[in-house]
């Protein structure tokens, strides 16, 4: 798909434009600039269909824009409602993703209110149009596919995997996390068993795993559980302790969703696995529902 501004009008000074963003296929670009001497404010932002009742437009995409966009959402509307300043002579870029799904050519009209009196400053439309097939890349898309190292078992509907199996250091070289992180700290990881994968992550949509946790060890021998994501391109990387024996008690047994939301897009090492702390005995297990989404537009 790809995305043509048409038809539009601005007044004061404000110059609106909508095209394809070139960070991904379904998201525009929409660019206002205040070319007049003084301040412009805004204070609302709509974008809607025009002929296509099924059109979904969500998830706007802060940057450099209005705060509050990447938080966003409606099946068929996209609004803003806030108040900014547009300076002179600068440029702001906003990007809203889009789906068409129901027909060729779609239209969308964006509207821009503002001034002191709420006044209409501007609109453009916006037309949507199916991609020539010699656009459409012919691939045929490779599956993610989970690596597993230690004690793992892979059951009909979920990952088991159990503490005490491999070292701390071991576990870290195969998640690519900075060495001391299992072993670090106030975690003490000594041994265990853990689960990877590279995957392709959007900005702004979410990785999400349902998980369980098994404690077969009493305090303060504080077993754990944890996930990490690596993003593969800059080499940042997150890492949350999903529970521990401190939290389900001795014993106890607790269970969660794990979300993360891509801050970019790009190439990233998504991992899960337990430990055991300080001694390696009575391993505690986790378990990872499947599938795990890795491209969630929601946590």
């Amino acid at each position: 798909m790809s995305a043509v501004g048409t038809a539009g009008m601005a007044v004061r000074g404000l110059e609106l434009t909508a095209e394809q963003s070139s960070y991904d296929k379904e998201t525009l670009k929409i660019r206002l600039r205040q070319k007049a001497s003084s301040t412009l404010k805004i204070t609302d932002i709509e974008l809607s269909a025009l002929d296509n009742p099924g059109f979904p437009c969500y998830n706007g995409i802060a940057g450099g824009g209005p705060a509050g966009w990447e938080t966003l959402s409606s099946a068929s509307l996209f609004a803003w409602t806030g108040e900014t300043q547009l300076t002179p002579g600068t440029t702001y870029d906003f990007y809203i993703i889009y789906r068409s799904v129901v027909k060729f050519p779609s239209k969308m009209k964006l509207i821009v209110t503002g001034g002191d009196n709420h006044s209409k400053l501007g609109y453009i439309e916006i037309a949507i149009v199916a991609p020539r097939i010699d656009d459409i890349p012919q691939v045929t898309p490779i599956p993610y596919v989970w690596q597993y190292t230690g004690d793992t078992e892979v059951e009909t509907d979920r990952v088991h995997l159990e503490a005490g199996a491999l070292s701390a250091a071991d576990l870290e070289t195969f998640l690519t996390i900075p060495g001391d992180t299992l072993s670090g700290g106030t975690l003490n990881g000594t041994y265990g068993s853990a689960m990877g994968m590279t995957v392709k992550g959007r900005m702004g949509r979410y990785l999400v795993a349902n998980w369980e946790f098994q404690a077969q060890d009493y305090l303060p021998y504080d077993d754990f559980a944890f996930a990490t994501v690596v993003n593969v391109d800059t080499g940042d990387y997150y890492f949350e302790v999903l529970a521990r024996v401190s939290d389900v008690g001795d014993y106890g047994n607790g269970s969660g969703t794990f979300s993360y939301k891509y801050p970019a897009t790009g190439t990233y090492r998504v991992g899960f696995g337990v430990m055991n702390a300080i001694d390696n005995a009575n391993d505690s297990e986790l378990y990872i529902y499947t599938p795990v989404n890795v491209n969630s537009s929601s946590p």
